[in-house]
């Protein structure tokens, strides 16, 4: 098992603020600490929409990291960055409702990912074709996205070439 080591967990507060919830674990990570509050008026979360993937990224950057953000990459893509130790927020179909939902890819095992989930919980595994499928799904706005934050520029914050 391959797994970011240090990322605090946090539960969102409502129904709709899973964005802020996984950008605050992110922003923890990072010794950032903002309220899932404040986050939830950067990135203009709504009850009607939650948040939409353009403004939470405008909620880190206005912060000072560095986004990399990609729709349409590989499972092999997130896992550079995790063996980076770059935790990876990512936008998929919520198992228990099918809806558009936001958590932070920590790990991978063998056959199965490890989420830090703001509604399921900490640790939230899920089997890695499950995840594929719910990433990928037409459904989403836009299938197989994640927002990867860094201190760093550049190609320090891009993965690596790195065997699977």
């Amino acid at each position: 098992m391959i797994q970011v080591t240090g990322l605090p967990y946090r539960r969102q507060h409502k129904p709709y603020t899973c964005a802020p919830a996984a950008l605050q674990m992110v922003l923890g990570y990072f010794g950032v600490h903002i309220s899932q509050e404040t986050l939830e008026r950067e990135a203009f979360t709504t009850s009607e929409q939650g948040t939409k993937e353009d403004n939470l990224v405008h909620a880190a950057t206005s912060l000072g990291l560095h986004c990399h953000v990609s729709d349409g990459v590989s499972l092999r893509e997130v896992k550079r960055y995790i063996r980076r130790g770059l935790p990876v927020i990512v936008s998929y179909l919520e198992p228990t409702n099918e809806e558009r939902h936001f958590a932070v890819m920590a790990g991978f095992g063998f056959q199965s990912v490890t989420l830090y989930d703001p509604w399921n919980g900490k640790d939230f595994k899920m089997s890695q074709r499950e995840f594929v499928r719910r990433w990928s799904s037409s459904r989403n706005r836009f299938p197989r996205w994640i927002l990867v934050l860094s201190k760093e520029t550049g190609e320090d914050a891009q993965p690596q070439p790195a065997a699977d």
